[in-house]
C-alpha cells in the first residue's frame, strides 16, 4: 500500500477496538485473520463499506 492510500484510510477509514480479548483467539475481517497476541488491541484503516467480522474462541 502506498503512503497516499494509507493516509486516506487513516483519515476516512474505521477502527475496530478489541480490548481484553484472550490470547490465541482468532479475530477476522473479510479475508484477513489475526491470532490475538499480548499487544493486540484491534484493527485500523478499514475502508468504508460493508464488512464481515468474525471470531473464534481459543478453547
Amino acid at each position: 500500500m502506498d503512503s497516499q492510500t494509507a493516509l486516506e484510510l487513516v483519515k476516512t477509514g474505521a477502527t475496530l477496538l478489541f480490548l481484553d480479548v484472550p490470547q490465541h483467539t482468532l479475530v477476522a475481517i473479510d479475508t484477513q485473520m489475526f491470532f490475538v497476541g499480548p499487544a493486540f488491541k484491534g484493527i485500523k484503516m478499514i475502508p468504508p463499506g460493508t464488512h464481515f467480522v468474525y471470531y473464534s474462541s481459543s478453547t
